[in-house]
């Protein structure tokens, strides 16, 4: 991702305890969530990319955007207007 940002990325964090997507469900993991997403946004984030495909199962997106004040990118979501795009570049060439 930071390769790809081109140094438009403020940085990465995991949320404490989190390792997967599942982690999630235990009671308390949505509040480590928001305060690492609160601190990439302290350190200059306009926007939070999830990097989990997990995460978009989980409906994480939604949540963490209310609770945060910023957007969130969903990364299922993003492959698919992703594709989107490229097929009506592929239909206009």
């Amino acid at each position: 991702m930071l390769a790809l940002l081109e140094g438009h990325m403020s940085g990465a964090a995991r949320p404490e305890g989190v390792v997967n997507a599942l982690d999630l469900q235990r009671p308390g993991a949505e509040e480590t969530f928001v305060a690492a997403a609160r601190g990439l946004c302290d350190r200059g984030a306009g926007v939070i990319a999830l990097a989990c495909t997990g995460f978009s199962t989980l409906g994480i997106a939604p949540m963490l955007s209310r609770r945060i004040g910023a957007p969130v990118v969903d990364p299922v979501v993003a492959g698919g207007y992703f594709i989107r795009f490229m097929m009506r570049i592929a239909r206009t060439s």
